[in-house]
């Protein structure tokens, strides 16, 4: 697979609907996961990569196993991928 310049959007997306699903907002799950609510967001957007740390704490906020949110956004990535947008 090709380095990308830019993050990937899957794991932006999977966070936003996990987070959803969850009825969390950005504030919420930002606190949760000692974020900020501006770098949750850009996440979310697919603006910013996060580190191994924050996806763990992510995770950890939206009570899901880690495999769980990895797995959804390789799902999401494929589903972009696929549909050759980059974004959804």
């Amino acid at each position: 697979m090709p380095l990308r310049e830019k993050p990937s959007p899957g794991l932006g997306l999977a966070i936003r609907e996990l987070r959803l699903e969850a009825r969390l907002t950005q504030e919420a799950l930002a606190y949760q996961a000692d974020v900020t609510v501006g770098q949750l967001s850009k996440i979310e957007r697919g603006h910013s990569d996060a580190r191994w740390g924050t996806v763990r704490r992510i995770a950890l906020g939206l009570r899901v196993p880690l495999a769980d949110l990895a797995a959804r956004a390789e799902a999401l990535e494929r589903e972009l991928e696929s549909a050759g947008t980059g974004s959804r």
